[in-house]
């Protein structure tokens, strides 16, 4: 009788140790190392965050994230701002970074959007975009495309506020479209 008892303690141990080590083992698999070899504590899946800045609302949704050092590395994100003034930003990045501290530069990389400032409505889409929310301002270094139902922008380098204000330079392409009087 004795014999059973220890036999079954000892499966019942063995069983136990191989939960505890599964478990470990996929508590591991959280932490993951970044394109420059920084070791990351930990990812995390459905992020939500909202922030208000001067009278603008950032809402911010990525599916995975981690940490590294010094900010967030983001993936599937989802950015919307409503600003003070009639402007509406819808940003879809593939990728993209988040400064720990507040204030610093947002990197979002394979991005397009969308833009409504008052009833004017532009689509958009840049390899990569560095933005400030504190300054309100997009920085577009590798080029823009942006499209409505008047005009086509395209550019190498391109700063865009908030408010939907361009300054573009480097091959700076324009194409206005002219509206067809006789359906008006």
């Amino acid at each position: 009788m004795f014999g059973k008892k220890r036999l079954w303690l000892i499966i019942l141990f063995i069983v136990f140790a191989g939960f505890f080590a599964a478990f470990l083992v996929r508590d591991l698999y959280l932490t993951v190392e970044s394109d420059d070899g920084d070791k990351n504590v930990f990812a995390v899946e459905n992020i939500h965050y909202q922030n208000i800045i001067d009278d603008s609302l950032y809402i911010l949704d990525a599916k995975k994230g981690w940490k590294t050092k010094d900010m967030y590395v983001l993936e599937d994100i989802s950015i919307s701002i409503k600003g003070s003034s009639d402007s509406e930003w819808k940003v879809q990045a593939k990728k993209g970074s988040v400064p720990e501290l507040s204030g610093g530069v947002v990197s979002l990389k394979d991005a397009n959007g969308i833009t409504q400032v008052n009833s004017d409505k532009y689509h958009w889409e840049s390899p990569e975009i560095h933005w400030k929310p504190d300054e309100k301002l997009f920085f577009f270094d590798n080029g823009i495309r942006a499209f409505g139902d008047l005009i086509e922008i395209e550019s190498r380098r391109g700063v865009v506020r908030l408010s939907g204000e361009m300054q573009l330079s480097e091959r700076v392409k324009v194409v206005y479209k002219a509206q067809d009087l006789a359906n008006k």
